[in-house]
Protein backbone atom coordinates (compact mmCIF):
# COMPACT_ATOMS: atom_id res chain seq x y z
CA UNK A 1 0.00 0.00 0.00
CA UNK A 2 0.80 3.15 -0.69
CA UNK A 3 0.17 7.11 -1.10
CA UNK A 4 -1.29 7.87 -4.72
CA UNK A 5 -1.97 11.34 -4.44
CA UNK A 6 -3.39 14.45 -2.95
CA UNK A 7 -6.96 14.97 -3.61
CA UNK A 8 -7.75 17.65 -1.60
CA UNK A 9 -7.71 20.18 1.21
CA UNK A 10 -9.78 21.67 3.68
CA UNK A 11 -10.21 25.29 5.24
CA UNK A 12 -12.52 27.43 7.71
CA UNK A 13 -13.54 30.16 6.58
CA UNK A 14 -15.49 33.83 7.49
CA UNK A 15 -17.86 34.12 4.67
CA UNK A 16 -18.46 31.26 2.02
CA UNK A 17 -20.01 33.54 -0.31
CA UNK A 18 -16.84 35.83 -0.45
CA UNK A 19 -14.83 32.57 -0.52
CA UNK A 20 -16.83 30.83 -3.55
CA UNK A 21 -16.77 34.25 -5.49
CA UNK A 22 -12.95 34.59 -4.62
CA UNK A 23 -11.98 31.23 -6.13
CA UNK A 24 -14.59 31.14 -8.84
CA UNK A 25 -12.66 34.08 -10.23
CA UNK A 26 -9.59 32.50 -10.12
CA UNK A 27 -10.70 29.67 -12.14
CA UNK A 28 -11.92 26.97 -10.11
CA UNK A 29 -15.01 25.17 -10.84
CA UNK A 30 -17.74 25.29 -8.32
CA UNK A 31 -19.26 22.38 -6.27
CA UNK A 32 -21.53 21.95 -4.02
CA UNK A 33 -22.15 24.72 -0.93
CA UNK A 34 -24.57 24.17 1.76
CA UNK A 35 -24.99 23.52 5.02
CA UNK A 36 -22.24 26.04 5.84
CA UNK A 37 -19.96 23.63 3.55
CA UNK A 38 -18.35 24.63 0.08
CA UNK A 39 -16.56 22.54 -2.09
CA UNK A 40 -14.44 24.23 -5.53
CA UNK A 41 -12.74 21.64 -7.91
CA UNK A 42 -9.28 22.44 -10.14
CA UNK A 43 -8.77 19.40 -12.25
CA UNK A 44 -9.53 16.63 -10.12
CA UNK A 45 -8.60 18.50 -6.65
CA UNK A 46 -11.34 19.76 -4.54
CA UNK A 47 -10.72 22.38 -2.16
CA UNK A 48 -13.68 22.59 0.98
CA UNK A 49 -14.38 25.07 2.88
CA UNK A 50 -16.04 24.97 6.24
CA UNK A 51 -17.85 28.53 7.74
CA UNK A 52 -16.35 28.99 11.42
CA UNK A 53 -13.31 30.05 13.31
CA UNK A 54 -10.38 30.83 10.44
CA UNK A 55 -7.29 29.24 11.67
CA UNK A 56 -4.67 32.03 10.30
CA UNK A 57 -1.29 30.44 8.79
CA UNK A 58 -2.56 27.30 7.41
CA UNK A 59 -0.89 25.27 4.45
CA UNK A 60 -0.53 27.54 1.31
CA UNK A 61 -1.91 25.72 -1.63
CA UNK A 62 0.44 25.29 -4.69
CA UNK A 63 -1.27 25.69 -8.45
CA UNK A 64 0.54 24.83 -11.78
CA UNK A 65 -0.10 28.22 -13.67
CA UNK A 66 1.12 28.43 -17.80
CA UNK A 67 2.14 31.92 -18.26
CA UNK A 68 2.31 33.25 -14.63
CA UNK A 69 3.35 36.53 -16.05
CA UNK A 70 -0.21 36.95 -17.75
CA UNK A 71 -1.64 35.29 -14.80
CA UNK A 72 -0.39 37.96 -12.51
CA UNK A 73 -1.16 40.85 -15.28
CA UNK A 74 -4.80 38.99 -15.27
CA UNK A 75 -5.01 39.45 -11.30
CA UNK A 76 -5.97 42.74 -11.89
CA UNK A 77 -8.52 42.01 -14.31
CA UNK A 78 -10.34 39.68 -11.55
CA UNK A 79 -9.77 42.74 -8.49
CA UNK A 80 -7.31 40.52 -7.19
CA UNK A 81 -4.01 41.90 -5.53
CA UNK A 82 -1.24 39.62 -5.93
CA UNK A 83 1.54 39.74 -2.71
CA UNK A 84 3.82 40.54 -5.19
CA UNK A 85 5.11 40.50 -8.27
CA UNK A 86 6.43 36.83 -9.82
CA UNK A 87 9.61 35.54 -8.46
CA UNK A 88 12.18 33.12 -9.89
CA UNK A 89 12.82 30.54 -7.09
CA UNK A 90 16.45 28.64 -6.49
CA UNK A 91 13.96 25.17 -7.31
CA UNK A 92 13.42 26.42 -10.90
CA UNK A 93 10.29 27.92 -10.67
CA UNK A 94 8.85 30.77 -11.16
CA UNK A 95 5.88 31.95 -7.86
CA UNK A 96 3.35 34.62 -7.40
CA UNK A 97 1.39 34.47 -4.07
CA UNK A 98 -1.90 36.02 -3.38
CA UNK A 99 -4.22 35.59 -0.27
CA UNK A 100 -7.96 34.86 0.19
CA UNK A 101 -10.02 36.51 1.67
CA UNK A 102 -9.10 34.71 5.32
CA UNK A 103 -5.99 35.28 5.06
CA UNK A 104 -4.71 31.47 3.24
CA UNK A 105 -1.94 32.04 1.04
CA UNK A 106 -2.32 30.16 -2.98
CA UNK A 107 1.51 30.04 -4.39
CA UNK A 108 0.68 30.27 -8.49
CA UNK A 109 4.20 28.73 -9.70
CA UNK A 110 5.30 27.94 -13.44
CA UNK A 111 8.26 25.91 -14.23
CA UNK A 112 11.52 27.38 -15.72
Amino acid sequence: MRLKSISGIGYSVSDLNKTAAFYEALGFRPGKQNDGVLTVYLNWFWVEFRQGEVEQGGPAIYLSVEGIDDFYAHLGELNIKADGQPVDTTGGRRELVITDPDGYKLVLFEKK
